[in-house]
């Protein structure tokens, strides 16, 4: 939530601050925020790559990955969506097992067409 330690970005990606867009949201999708829609409305034609990383993997990171993807499709543009293993994680809990769930999310977002690589 805006305002909050949890949308503060990480430590580790702090360096790449400069090269980022970050677009706040206020939902388990970033994909559909009023921000990155007109971010995408403005840029899509610039854009050749799409890094996606995030602490959930099994639903903000693939939520906003297979949005994405499919987005890409249907307005057929030449965008390649790279998912860093090293850039994603998702937590433990009795209900939610962490191995499975963040295997069950790469699988999907690979599935959907994302590229995942080990590191970036």
């Amino acid at each position: 939530m805006k305002g909050t330690k949890e949308c503060e970005l990480v430590e580790e990606l702090q360096v790449y601050e400069p090269q980022m867009t970050l677009i706040p949201k206020n939902s388990t999708n970033g994909f559909i925020t009023p921000a990155y829609q007109n971010y995408l409305r403005i840029n899509q034609h610039k854009i050749r790559e799409i890094v996606v990383c995030g602490c959930c993997t099994d639903i903000c990171v693939t939520n906003f990955t297979i949005s994405q993807l499919n987005d890409i499709d249907q307005k057929n543009l030449d965008i390649e969506v790279v998912v860093p293993e090293n850039a994603i994680e998702t937590y433990d809990a009795e209900v939610h097992p962490r191995d499975q769930y963040h295997e069950m999310g790469k699988i999907l977002m690979k599935q959907a067409g994302a590229k995942l690589v080990k590191k970036y």
